[in-house]
């Protein structure tokens, strides 16, 4: 309904996978998207299993928004 084109997703905990789940949906119809895992102590293997891309804490996750933003 929305006509995504491109989308991505950060999480950090076992309800993400989820919204993984449905980005996955989404992607087999035609949109792009990434899956980005946020690890932390509490973060669990089967969120950065099925992500794209894990990055190393929130800080590290703003650098990678601000990176896409910047090209």
């Amino acid at each position: 309904e929305a006509d995504l084109r491109y989308l991505l997703y950060a999480g950090d905990d076992v309800a993400d996978l989820a919204a993984f789940e449905a980005l996955d949906r989404l992607t087999s119809s035609g949109t792009a998207g990434v899956k980005v895992a946020v690890r932390s102590l509490e973060t669990p293997e089967a969120l950065m299993s099925e992500a794209d891309v894990v990055v190393e804490g929130p800080t590290a996750l703003i650098a990678l928004l601000r990176s896409l933003i910047q090209e």
